[in-house]
This record gives structure tokens, C-alpha cells and sequence, in this order.
């Protein structure tokens, strides 16, 4: 039905255009001087806009390490490799523009989760002296501590003493990662020892020539060279903060990684420069609407719909603000192999489920992929669907749609726009709440028990059901997103006469 009504709408808005032309008059004389003029135009609202939207969705990417891969020796290669990592963050960028409550969530429950592990870490870290800090917590939920997996079965050797286990071996360049299909099932073992450890690095990788002085406290990190030509059949695991933390519990990782806040910073490519940008732009349009509203001007549609962009992004910075960005090479979390039948010990813990997938009742992932950016961790008690990521989700959109109530009585080109934008709004600002509540309910009752852990055992008299009851809820709230997005646009061609006087935050330096 929507679809239709805004084909219509469109289709009346090409019938008729005027253009103004407003005429300012120049100094007579050599002045020291000029003051703007008290009028802007709709290009001048149009690209100030949409260059605080894009900079706000573009600055606020923090996505995990992607998949390592060998260093690339051609220019054809590195060229493959620039738009494999640039199409991934342009894709979250347009996911950010239809739902900006993803990222939201995603910063609360990466916040939550690092403070959880900070906690967690705090005894380890003062054992094996380096540092575990909310930024370190923040790093190995990217995936940025991997272990070099050996397959070759291991001795069953009694444990011995760790402690003298090496630290973190910091990688220069990126690594192969070739992933073991899902359904590959690790097998039980023992906790692993150095010397067990020592004689499964010696069977399963002995070109890598592990330097024995390797296995004392004092020797420093060794390093891997990319070229090693038996790197590209090399395996690695792609571990969490959280499984790190089982994995050093059972002396499978000897010893925490030693990598500094520094050195992790100095990984990624964050520019303040652009952030701050990003920020003062927010600041000038906020401000500038305030003024706006104390004068009694009007403000056009596009302006509120950025600022509810913006709010989603200032809550995305503060719960953001200690992580890394645009870092691509992980670390060693050891500079041992690990044998993948170690990996059992984290089957209880997850490796973070995809929230798409969830959503979908897919398979999750394994630890032998690099970690969803869309992943979901630790469920609230007393619920095996909702995490820290869905509340964060609902309070990014009850503010999201809110924002938007701010048009109700704006001036739209017809009536039938009016409601739809009122419509569409309440929609965003309630849908979320309504949908998270229902379900936990449901599931308090024994209505949705198994239908969101991704085991595969649900009913399959429930199962069609379910996925078209999913499809249904995500396709409408696109369309809803995707009809205030064509009210908004069409709005800035429909201004009132007002909207074009300029106020005093004008004179603000800003870009445009």
C-alpha cells in the first residue's frame, strides 16, 4: 500500500516546480566587511545535511579484524584486498543509513562485554604482569588475539608448570585463515602444557623453526614471517574476549598476551581529525535548530532526520569511545600452535552469533571465521534470545522514531504526507519496544521455547511460521524507513517560506 501512495506522491511532485532566485544586493564601496545574507538555499540545507549524515555513519564504523590473508605482492592483488575491506564497511554504512539502532546496540553490548571482561581479566593480568585494559577487552572481541591451529593429535603428557610460557607474538603483516566447515566437531583433550604443546608445535609446523630460547619469560615475542611458504596452509582461531578467558583459565594460553594499549592503537587508523569533524558538524546543526525553535522559524524535515541520526551516533561514540577502528592485522595470542581439539573446552562459551542469522534461525558461526560485526553475545537472564545488543536496539529506536514526532506539525507538500510521516514515525519510535516485549513474554510463558537458540530442533510446524513472521516484521519496518526517507526528500522541495531565513548559527563555522 505505501509503496503506491509515494509512487503517487512522486509522480504529482513532477507535475509542478518553480525556482526562486533571491537578488542581494553589493556594497557600493570597499568595505572591510560582509555579512552573509539573511537567506539560504535548498541546496545549502541538502548538502549540509547530508554531509553531517554521511560523516556521522562513515566515522562511526568500528568493525571487527576481518579474515587474515597472506601479505599481497602485485597491485592487482592489493587492489582485490582495498575493495574487499572498503566494500565491507560500505555495506555497514548503508545498513547504518536503514538502521541506525544496529550500531547502537552493538556499542552497548561491546561495552558491556569489555567491562565484563576487564573484570574478568584483572587477576590474570597482575599474574602474568601486562596490561588488560578496556581497551585490550575491546580487541580480543574483534578478533584481534588469534592461535595458530595445529591438527596433528597431541601426546598425553602430564601437565607441568606454564608459567614460563612466552608472551603474545605481535604480527607485522596479516595471516592466511582457511576455516574448517561448521558441522567438524573438536574432540576432548586434556589441558595442554608447554612441554605437550612444544612437541605438537615440533610434529605439526616444524618449518616454522620455533626458536627454543622461545619457551622462557625473558625471550621476547617472536615473529612470523608472511613469506614462510608454509604459510598459506596455516589454520587460525578467531577468539573473544570471553573465550580467551577459559582458554588461560585451563593454562591452554599460558600466559596473557603482552600487547599495550599503544601498540594497539598504533594498529588502527582512527582519525580524530574526522571525528572531531563529525562532532562539531552534529554541534552546528543541533544548535542551529535550537536557535530556530526560539525564533519560531520553521526547520525542514531532512535537518530532524539528521539530528535523529546524530543522537544514534553521539550514543554509538560515548559507549564506543575506548575501542579500536580500521585495525586489520591481528595478534598471536602465543606463538605456539594450538591444537584445534583444545577449542573444546569454549564449546559452552559463544563465539557470537550472528544477529542476522539469529534472526533467520542460521547456523552459527564457528571459531575458525573471523567474528561477525554483527555478533551477539551473552543472553539476560532469563531469556535465551535477548542480549545487551536487542536493549540497546530498543533504546536507539523508541529515540530514533521519538525524534522524528519533533515534524508532526511541520508543513508537508499534502495532508496524505502529514499522516503518513506521523504514522511512520510512531511505527519506528513503538515497533521495537512492542516486538523485544511480545516475544520475552511469549517466551516466559513456553510460547518460544528453542525457537531462538539456533539449535535447529525447532517444530517444523513452527518453523515456516516463524521465518514468514520475521520476514514480514523486517520487510515492513525497511518500507517504513524507506517512506520516511521519500517524505524527507520530497519535503525539501516543499518548504515553507520561513525554513529559508537564516539565523545568527549560520556565521558558525562549519561545512556545506
Amino acid at each position: 500500500m505505501w509503496p503506491s501512495l509515494l509512487a503517487i506522491l512522486l509522480v504529482r511532485s513532477a507535475t509542478a516546480s518553480s525556482t526562486f532566485h533571491p537578488n542581494c544586493t553589493l556594497p557600493s564601496d570597499v568595505v572591510n566587511f560582509v555579512s552573509s545574507t539573511n537567506v539560504r538555499g535548498t541546496l545549502d540545507i541538502l548538502w549540509s545535511s547530508l554531509f553531517t549524515l554521511l560523516i556521522c555513519t562513515w566515522t562511526i564504523q568500528h568493525l571487527n579484524l576481518p579474515e587474515q590473508t597472506p601479505d599481497c605482492d602485485t597491485w592487482q592483488q592489493k587492489l582485490k584486498e582495498t575493495l574487499r575491506r572498503s566494500g565491507t564497511k560500505v555495506k555497514w554504512v548503508l545498513v547504518t543509513l536503514i538502521v541506525p539502532e544496529i550500531l547502537v546496540g552493538r556499542a552497548i553490548q561491546d561495552w558491556m562485554m569489555a567491562k565484563k571482561s576487564q573484570r574478568q581479566m584483572s587477576e590474570f593480568a597482575k599474574e602474568d604482569g601486562v596490561e588488560w585494559t578496556l581497551t585490550h577487552a575491546y580487541y580480543a572481541n574483534m578478533g584481534g588475539f588469534i592461535f595458530r591451529v595445529a591438527s596433528t593429535p597431541v601426546p598425553n603428557i602430564p601437565k607441568h608448570d606454564l608459567a614460563s610460557d612466552p608472551p603474545a607474538q605481535v604480527l607485522p603483516t596479516g595471516s592466511l585463515n582457511s576455516p574448517i566447515s561448521a558441522t567438524e566437531k573438536p574432540m576432548s583433550t586434556p589441558p595442554l602444557s608447554s612441554e605437550t604443546i612444544q612437541i605438537q608445535a615440533a610434529q605439526a609446523a616444524p618449518s616454522l623453526k620455533l626458536d627454543p630460547k622461545a619457551t622462557t619469560s625473558s625471550s621476547p615475542p617472536s615473529t612470523m614471517s608472511p613469506s614462510d611458504e608454509h604459510l598459506n596452509s596455516v589454520r587460525y582461531a578467531y577468539t573473544n574476549a570471553e573465550q580467551l578467558y577459559v582458554l588461560r583459565t585451563t593454562s591452554t594460553l599460558p600466559h596473557l598476551p603482552s600487547v599495550s594499549t599503544k601498540q594497539i592503537g598504533d594498529k588502527g587508523k582512527s582519525d580524530a581529525f574526522i571525528k572531531g569533524t563529525a562532532m562539531l558538524q552534529v554541534l552546528w546543526l543541533v544548535i542551529q535548530v535550537i536557535v530556530r525553535g526560539f525564533k519560531h522559524l520553521p526547520v525542514s524535515q531532512l535537518e530532524i532526520a539528521v539530528i535523529a541520526f546524530a543522537a544514534c551516533t553521539l550514543i554509538t561514540y560515548i559507549f564506543s569511545w575506548s575501542k579500536p577502528q580500521n585495525v586489520t592485522v591481528a595478534d598471536l595470542a602465543t606463538n605456539i600452535p594450538i591444537p584445534e581439539t583444545a577449542f573444546m573446552e569454549l564449546d559452552g562459551k559463544s563465539h557470537g552469533i550472528s544477529w542476522f542469522q539469529n534472526l533467520t534461525f542460521q547456523p552459527n558461526a564457528d571459531i575458525f571465521s573471523p567474528i561477525p560485526n554483527d555478533a551477539d553475545f551473552d543472553h539476560l537472564a532469563g531469556s535465551e534470545f535477548l542480549t545487551f545488543m536487542d536493549v540497546g536496539m530498543v533504546l536507539a529506536g523508541t529515540i530514533f522514531g521519538a525524534l522524528h514526532l519533533v515534524a508532526w506539525n511541520f508543513h508537508f507538500p499534502t495532508p496524505l504526507e502529514s499522516l503518513l510521516w506521523k504514522l511512520a514515525s510512531v511505527y519506528l519510535a513503538a515497533v521495537l519496544p512492542f516486538y523485544y516485549l511480545s516475544a520475552f513474554v511469549l517466551e516466559r510463558l513456553g510460547l518460544l521455547k528453542g525457537v531462538f537458540n539456533n539449535s535447529g530442533n525447532m517444530p517444523k510446524l513452527l518453523d515456516i511460521p516463524a521465518r514468514i513472521c520475521v520476514w514480514l516484521s523486517i520487510l515492513v519496518y525497511i518500507v517504513t524507513r524507506l517512506c520516511l526517507m521519500v517524505l524527507v526528500f520530497r519535503s525539501l522541495f516543499f518548504l515553507d517560506p520561513g525554513t529559508f531565513v537564516t539565523t545568527w548559527a549560520t556565521e558558525i563555522p562549519r561545512f556545506q
